[in-house]
């Protein structure tokens, strides 16, 4: 009797081991990693490729991030280009992990930034500047997390339906807030294309000297478009970015008497105001909306 005691105690430590198992996921980079937490919450551990503060355009994976990403269970990718450090994982047995978020969203094209005379067909991933585009992200997520882990499906699809509560009301909150800003107050200018959805969601204009990859370099003839923008319209709202290089923009702001208006973040989480999804999109409705007023 004893014998089946113990088995039936060793049976059961195991079933209880195996449902504590967490998927190990691995995200490209910080603003994927928290979206994907709000979902799995607990039941999952989650890790970025690139950390916050850090610059994805220009990112180099390493072995050890291969390694990594070997080791997973899921790989979550933004998709539409952004992660051009992917292209070292084509043809890879990793490709069967890779779950892309922005499956089904037909991204933004940008044909009108010039580069020495050349015009450049961009799609734009920064898809995470829309809070109501993340809706989709979720959702992509959540049903790839279900296929995985059918076991903790509802508590997924609960986690995902609260998360697009916050997201649907901020949305309505700012789309109200700009809809009560005259159309022709509507304009900033900040460092690189990385608002375009964001413009998009609350019929704003926002124009940049960098286009959509910030490593590219503006011509002399997009500057010049830029400064008699800037005189023409009589633009004031300009803002620098979290992890681009300022340098350019801070320039324009002292050519044209600008103050800064502030700090947008584009493309990465950071330690202060900007350390969650939902914080890094209220921040930047904020105070474009506030420099507008």
């Amino acid at each position: 009797m004893y014998k089946y005691l113990i088995l039936f105690l060793f049976f059961l430590w195991q079933t209880t081991l195996a449902n504590e198992q967490k998927l190990n996921i691995v995200t490209s980079f910080s603003i994927m990693e928290d979206i994907t937490k709000n979902i799995v919450l607990n039941k999952a551990n989650v890790t970025t490729i690139v950390p916050k503060n850090s610059d994805s355009h220009g990112y180099s994976i390493t072995p050890n991030d291969l390694i990594t990403i070997e080791k997973s269970d899921l790989f979550i990718v933004n998709g539409l280009g952004f992660e051009g450090f992917l292209a070292r994982l084509e043809n890879s047995k990793l490709n069967d992990k890779i779950i892309i978020a922005s499956k089904s969203i037909k991204p933004i094209v940008d044909n009108n930034h010039e580069h020495d005379g050349h015009h450049h067909n961009n799609s734009d991933p920064h898809i995470w500047q829309d809070p109501l585009m993340v809706i989709t992200m979720v959702n992509n997520i959540t049903t790839s997390l279900c296929a995985k882990d059918a076991v903790n499906c509802v508590f997924y699809q609960n986690n995902a339906q609260n998360y697009t509560k916050k997201l649907q009301d901020l949305n309505d909150k700012y789309a109200l807030i700009f809809n009560n800003i005259p159309k022709e107050q509507r304009v900033i200018i900040t460092t690189h294309k990385a608002f375009n959805y964001l413009a998009y969601r609350y019929n704003i204009k926002i124009f940049a000297p960098f286009n959509i990859d910030s490593h590219a370099e503006p011509s002399a003839k997009d500057l010049a478009k830029l400064s008699d923008l800037i005189t023409s319209a009589k633009i004031k709202a300009i803002f620098t970015e979290n992890i681009t290089n300022n340098t350019i923009i801070k320039e324009i702001a002292k050519q044209h008497n600008l103050n800064i208006s502030g700090v947008l973040y584009s493309d990465s989480l950071a330690n202060e105001d900007a350390s969650t999804y939902l914080e890094l999109i209220e921040h930047n409705l904020e105070v474009i909306s506030q420099s507008m007023k």
